[in-house]
Parts: structure tokens; sequence; C-alpha cells
């Protein structure tokens, strides 16, 4: 209802299953008032699963204090979510994230343009509404269009990806 001496606060997450907090932003405050005021924050980009939340308010002389701590879930909303490689062109290595619905086998491959597996990057469980990152070496590949191919037991889809050297 009132500040005195407030500095700001800190906006905190951590994977619902450890204690390993990150700051998303810092909030500054009002300060010193006597009335009443809202703040708000939006997070974006923390990708799938559980998290949880925590406020870390600072006075102007450092002291902090910790609010409750809040869990949310972000759920993969179809069967599965596709980020794109990155970078794409890339030289020497991409990324490229996968989430999935349900808990299932998974097969992640790459192929050359000529429909040659080149490589499995993954073959085994994967497990639902996590973000799991996937990587291409492109070291010993030529320059060139590659395709990465996903099978799970409830989705099949492609995406390429261009080495350029």
């Amino acid at each position: 209802a009132s500040e005195n001496g407030n500095a700001g606060f800190a906006v905190e997450y951590a994977q619902a299953d450890t204690d390993s907090w990150t700051e998303l932003s810092f909030i500054e405050s009002a300060g010193n008032t006597k009335s009443e005021t809202g703040y708000t924050y939006r997070a974006s980009d923390l990708g799938f699963g559980a998290f949880k939340f925590r406020l870390r308010q600072v006075d102007v002389d450092g002291s902090a204090s910790y609010s409750a701590e809040v869990e949310v879930s972000i759920d993969v909303p179809n069967e599965f979510v596709l980020g794109s490689p990155y970078p794409n062109p890339f030289n020497p290595s991409a990324s490229f994230t996968l989430a999935i619905k349900e808990q299932q086998e998974v097969r992640v491959e790459l192929y050359n343009m000529l429909g040659q597996m080149i490589e499995v990057l993954h073959d085994g469980v994967l497990g639902s509404n996590q973000t799991h990152t996937f990587s291409i070496d492109g070291a010993s590949l030529s320059s060139g269009m590659y395709l990465v191919r996903i099978a799970g037991d409830n989705f099949t889809t492609t995406q390429t990806a261009t080495l350029l050297k």
C-alpha cells in the first residue's frame, strides 16, 4: 500500500525442480510513496516446462527480501513445437529446439540433399513439456543444404539448414 526506501523489484525464475534462480528483469519502484502503486512484468521465451517465480524486493540501502514462490507450467500447445535452426545459414554449427506434448520415442536425423543419412542426432525417449536442444556440427560437412528429419510416435516433420563455409 505504500513504499519507503524501496529501490525496486527483481523478477526471478527457476526450473521447478531446481534452486538455480535467474533474474529476468529489474523493475524500478516509485521509491517513497504513501499511495498504492502497481507494477507489471511479462516473462516470455522461457520454453516449456514447470517454472517457479519470485520477487526480490530491494531497498535503496541494498537490503533485500523475497516474496513467496509461485509455480507456473507452460505446456506444449500441439503435438510438437519445433524451433528453426539458428543460425541459418550456419558455420560451423547450428542448434534447434524441440518440445513435445507427450513423452515418446523420438529419432532426429540429418540428411544431405541426395537423401543420404549423415548422422543420427538423437534416438530415444524425450520427456513431455520440456524444451530439448539439438546441435548440428558442420565441421566435417561440405557447404550445402541439409534436411533435419524428426520422427516421433505421433508425428514426423522436416526442416532445412544451410551450411556455408
